[in-house]
């Protein structure tokens, strides 16, 4: 038969592992909670990687219309926006990464003659071969932006 101190040991015991286990319960879930928005972020950052991407390879290939390419252009960098303004809240994230890309971007599409010509009329417009290259080597050298923003948000 079991004594008065044996039994407070075995109900101290019972308490520190029920107490135990409530405590991993609740890190493990707000650790999950954690990396799923980490994931989300890091997903919505590929997909706009993804979405200048496709807006390049339109430009370059001459299948778009100025017009309706800078409502594309608006709306990527709405939605980069939006995904570096919840990165900056939770993360501490420099929200004004993609600016200088934007920017650069749109300039150097913008000043194309051809672009302009076309702009009006909102026909498809063919860009000078040297705006073509120099918006090849512009991907080449910035396309580590979002690699870099991923890693942050990652390490974060």
């Amino acid at each position: 038969m079991m004594e008065t101190s044996d039994w407070i040991q075995v109900i101290g015991i019972l308490i520190n592992v029920i107490f135990g286990v409530v405590i991993i319960w609740l890190v493990q879930s707000k650790l999950e909670n954690k990396r799923v928005l980490k994931d989300y972020i890091i997903r919505e950052t590929i997909q706009i990687r993804a979405d200048y991407c496709k807006l390049i390879d339109k430009v370059i290939s001459s299948q778009f219309k100025p017009q309706d390419l800078i409502i594309e252009y608006k709306l990527i960098n709405v939605n980069g926006y939006n995904i570096l303004a919840v990165a900056n809240k939770k993360y501490n994230t420099d929200m004004t990464v993609l600016i200088p890309y934007q920017i650069e971007l749109l300039r150097i599409i913008c000043d194309d003659e051809n672009y302009v010509k076309g702009y009006k009329t909102n026909n498809d417009v063919q860009l000078h071969p040297n705006t073509s290259n120099r918006i090849m080597k512009f991907q080449a050298d910035n396309s580590s932006i979002f690699n870099d923003l991923i890693v942050i948000i990652n390490d974060a």
